[in-house]
């Protein structure tokens, strides 16, 4: 039995919303860190060269659904330019700072879903939408082992104050929200098993699913899969359920699974239960989501 390698999968766009920005530049002294309940306010200007910076906010939604979590960006200003003002820095390339992002992703309920961490030289934030030199280091949890890059970042600068602001208080203060849109490499895709060069794909009476007896729009499609992530203990019989977001893309359209678990007696294998959309007879285009990362297109036959 093998993975189904059709072809493979594409990177996947990731897009988080964050809320509730704040940017505390590091301007005071050790005995007045987080110490005051006020905001801080500092003038919307261009930090001077070795300047550091500590940017936190809400993690609200992933790729359009409502999710959870922290976002914490901390840099130092370089400002470097072949032709640097006083107090920039020479540099053969224009950049801003050296940056360094952690997304923490939960849950509503606040379980633990994936943590994703990008580096590199950014223009961000003095152009927004240019967030070359970013690029994904790593992840853990949904994300262990991805790599990528930023794609764009679209919205407003956030609020600047120092770290004299007591953080407690920072959904207090108005701060602009934020879409990150990362491209994301799996170490591993969602993908449905294979079982004598068939996917693995049953209906509920756990029969294959084949040409000869084709799935039925409104009926509950069983899958054979790999690769979903971690698991977490139920009180599902099989004992674990998948811990991240999946959904199914069938024909286009996202689906929520009924059941996302461990397959009993099946070592390192899911079942992923979903009830077939109304689409045309044929073959039908399905793959998985898994947080945000999609595996590879399989074919599955459908009647009427």
């Amino acid at each position: 039995m093998a993975a189904l390698f059709g072809q493979t999968a594409p990177p996947s766009i990731l897009e988080i919303e964050v809320q509730n920005r704040a940017f505390y530049g590091n301007r005071v002294e050790w005995e007045k860190l987080a110490s005051d309940p006020n905001p801080q306010p500092i003038p919307q200007q261009v930090a001077p060269a070795f300047g550091v910076v500590t940017a936190i906010g809400d993690i609200v939604a992933l790729n359009g659904k409502p999710a959870r979590g922290i976002w914490v960006d901390r840099f130092q200003v370089l400002q470097t330019s072949p032709s640097p003002q006083p107090g920039q820095t020479i540099a053969d390339v224009s950049r801003f700072a050296a940056d360094e992002h952690v997304f923490d992703i939960l849950h509503l309920d606040g379980t633990w879903i994936g943590t994703i961490t990008a580096s590199g030289l950014s223009n961000y934030p003095s152009d927004l939408a240019n967030t070359n030199g970013l690029v994904v280091t790593g992840g853990a949890g949904a994300y262990l082992g991805v790599r990528g890059a930023y794609v764009s970042a679209s919205g407003g600068f956030g609020r600047a104050t120092t770290t004299a602001e007591d953080p407690s208080v920072r959904r207090n203060f108005a701060g602009s929200s934020i879409k990150f849109q990362i491209q994301l490499i799996p170490l591993q895709a969602p993908q449905v098993l294979t079982n004598a060069g068939q996917p693995e794909m049953y209906h509920s009476d756990l029969s294959p699913i084949t040409s000869a007896n084709p799935a039925r729009p409104g009926e509950v499609v069983i899958l054979a899969a790999v690769g979903l992530g971690l698991m977490r203990p139920s009180i599902h019989p099989s004992g674990m359920i998948v811990n991240s977001p999946v959904s199914v893309i069938a024909n286009g359209v996202a689906i929520n699974t009924i059941n996302q678990m461990g397959w009993p007696g099946r070592d390192s294998v899911y079942r992923v239960d979903f009830r077939m959309p109304d689409v045309s007879a044929g073959m039908a285009p399905v793959r998985l989501n898994v947080a945000g990362i999609e595996g590879p297109e399989f074919q599955l036959p459908v009647g009427k």
